[in-house]
């Protein structure tokens, strides 16, 4: 077995076959090619390939991602991605041995860390604790809110054009809340549209205003809020008005970090919880560790999954 480059794959079938396997996504090389080409956190090599033959037996994805720490500094840490493993190679240690290449080629660049996003309910949330991977806290601490809305039959309603979304806007309402802010405080300079595109975000479930937006997903009977900011309760709650008017029976923010916001929703009746499965795992690639270099306040919305 040898590893290689993901640009040094010569056969696509080979990486849609361990994709496929693993996660159900049937990516082609022109789709990987324009996220590439967008988001500059998939620099080269964009992942690492364990061949057997010309077979692809295993893939980690790697990525460059721009984190504030506590003393305020910017910095990169390496992101891992697309962990797959083809069944036929499974336990051949494959996963390790890349895993292992991976976390190299992050200390070469002299990243400090290394992250990823998984599930806690997944096998391969034990198998990361192996490799040296912890959970971050900061998910369990945060509350998720949610509320039940009569349901709301939806007029068809005359073709209304399309919205345009001021990037720039959503931009500064962010930069500005991020001030204080450790941890996936700080973005790449057109992440509005590499998240949209990824995350096939239609500008209908953005919600902006003057100085707060709210992005938004539906799964079933809910709408999610996938990230919510605001500078005044005002704004607030002209936001949640607007997202209840979208006629779902359910709405839940995913993590609530202001106060203030939380206070409204409890206000306004919501329910909350703490706790999930879905868990941001960091492995410290030298001897500083992840408390030195991000205190108790990090932060993170799920937009900023990887």
């Amino acid at each position: 077995m040898k590893i290689i480059t993901f640009d040094e794959l010569k056969d696509s079938y080979e990486f849609l076959r361990v994709m496929e396997a693993s996660f159900g996504w049937c990516p082609t090389r022109q789709r990987v090619a324009k996220i590439r080409k967008m988001d500059e956190r998939y620099k080269y090599p964009y992942g690492f390939c364990m061949m057997k033959g010309e077979t692809l037996a295993g893939f980690v994805g790697v990525m460059d991602i721009p984190v504030k720490t506590l003393d305020g500094r910017i910095e990169k840490i390496g992101g891992i991605h697309a962990v797959a493993t083809y069944p036929a190679f499974n336990r051949q240690g494959i996963a390790k041995s890349l895993m292992e290449y991976a976390h190299d080629h992050f200390k070469k660049l002299g990243y400090r860390f290394s992250f990823l996003c998984t599930g806690k309910s997944l096998v391969a949330h034990s198998l990361y604790e192996k490799f040296g991977y912890f959970d971050i806290p900061i998910l369990d601490q945060l509350p998720r809110t949610y509320k039940f809305y009569p349901e709301k039959k939806q007029r068809a309603s005359k073709r209304k054009r399309k919205p345009t979304l001021d990037t720039k806007q959503i931009k500064n309402i962010y930069e500005r809340a991020m001030q204080n802010k450790i941890g996936f405080a700080v973005r790449i300079k057109n992440w509005v549209k590499v998240v949209m595109e990824a995350r096939r975000i239609k500008p209908e479930d953005v919600i902006l205003e003057k100085d707060g937006y709210a992005f938004s997903t539906v799964s079933g009977d809910a709408l999610w809020i996938l990230e919510f900011i605001a500078h005044k309760p005002k704004t607030y709650h002209s936001i949640i008005n607007k997202l209840k008017k979208k006629g779902k029976p359910v709405l839940i923010d995913a993590y609530v970090h202001d106060p203030t916001l939380f206070k409204i929703y409890q206000k306004q009746g919501f329910r909350f919880r703490y706790g999930t499965y879905s868990s941001l795992m960091c492995k410290p690639l030298t001897d500083v560790s992840f408390e030195k270099a991000f205190g108790d306040r990090f932060y993170y919305t799920p937009l900023d999954g990887f």
